[in-house]
C-alpha cells in the first residue's frame, strides 16, 4: 500500500489544502506494532535549496483521546535538497524505548478491531521553506522472512560438468577395452 499524506507544510494550496489535518487509521496502512512506523517527510524546494524541521511529533489517537506522544525531532537541519514533489524522502522512526512504550499500550488494548482504528497524527514546523509543497507521509515498515539458497557459482557448475564428462568419457572407454 503506497504511502500517505498525514499532513502538509508550506505555502497554502487549494488541491492540497483538505490534507493540511489529516490524520491516518492504522488499519488504513495495515499496522499492527509500533515498529512498523516510519513517517516519510518530503521536502519540495526550488533549486535544492535549504530547509529546517523543528518539532516534529507523532500523536497517537483512540477516538478523540491522545494515547501517546513521540518528539522524532527537535530541529532538524537539511541543507540541500532534490526539486520536485517525492524526490527526496527524510524517514523519522520511533526509537527503541518510543517503540516498547506504544507497542506496550497496543497490547493492552487486545482488540485488533481497536488498533486498527488508532489514529496517527503529526506537528511540526518548517522554516526556511521558499517553494513547497512540503508533505509528510506514513510507512509501513513490514519484515519480510527471507530464505536464502545457497546458488553455486559458475566456476563450481563448470567444475562439476567437466567432471561428470571426464568420467563418462572414462566409463565409456573402459567399457570399450573389455569387449
Amino acid at each position: 500500500m503506497p504511502p500517505h499524506a498525514l499532513c502538509r507544510l508550506g505555502r497554502p494550496h487549494p488541491r492540497l489544502e483538505p490534507r493540511r489535518t489529516l490524520t491516518r487509521r492504522f488499519g488504513e496502512n495495515a499496522i499492527t506494532k509500533a515498529s512498523q512506523i516510519a513517517i516519510v517527510f518530503n521536502a519540495d524546494e526550488p533549486s535544492g535549496n535549504s530547509i529546517t524541521l523543528t518539532g516534529l511529533q507523532m500523536s497517537v489517537f483512540n477516538g478523540d483521546t491522545d494515547i501517546f506522544d513521540a518528539h522524532l525531532a527537535a530541529s532538524m537541519a537539511f541543507p540541500t535538497t532534490f526539486t520536485g514533489i517525492g524526490k527526496q524522502g527524510f524517514v523519522f522512526r520511533l526509537d527503541t524505548a518510543e517503540t516498547a512504550a506504544l507497542q506496550t499500550k497496543l497490547d493492552a488494548l487486545l482488540n485488533p478491531a481497536t488498533v486498527a482504528g488508532l489514529r496517527i497524527g503529526l506537528s511540526a514546523a518548517a522554516s526556511d521553506a521558499t517553494g513547497g509543497p512540503e508533505t509528510f507521509n506514513l510507512a509501513t515498515i513490514t519484515a519480510v522472512p527471507v530464505t536464502l539458497t545457497a546458488v553455486p557459482e559458475p566456476g563450481t557448475l563448470s567444475f562439476a560438468v567437466t567432471a561428470l564428462v571426464g568420467l563418462s568419457f572414462l566409463a565409456w572407454r573402459r567399457q570399450r577395452k573389455t569387449f
